[in-house]
């Protein structure tokens, strides 16, 4: 596990792992509810995040950052431009 982040409720952590996934976990359980795929992250601590509790987001060593949808898992949105590794993302609490 190179990086977490617990859900703006609390209910859920993210975790990024080197071998290019994130899981979301119930926190109270225990169990990975799901798993998000797509990016690369095999060496570096890539950060991920919320947005708007239907999202989650991430950087990718591939220089590019990946949104998936937070339920169904599918990637919505990869986002180009970047010449290096994206280790850091975040977004806004409310927007």
């Amino acid at each position: 596990v190179s990086f977490v982040k617990f859900s703006p409720n609390s209910k859920y952590i993210l975790a990024a792992t080197l071998d290019n996934t994130l899981r979301l976990w119930n926190y109270a359980s225990g169990k990975c509810l799901k798993t998000y795929t797509g990016h690369r992250n095999e060496k570096y601590c890539c950060f991920a995040d919320f947005s708007r509790g239907t999202r989650v987001i991430s950087g990718s060593e591939d220089g590019r950052i990946h949104v998936w949808n937070m339920q169904t898992k599918a990637v919505e949105q990869v986002l180009e431009g970047h010449t290096d590794i994206v280790l850091g993302v975040a977004c806004h609490p409310n927007e």
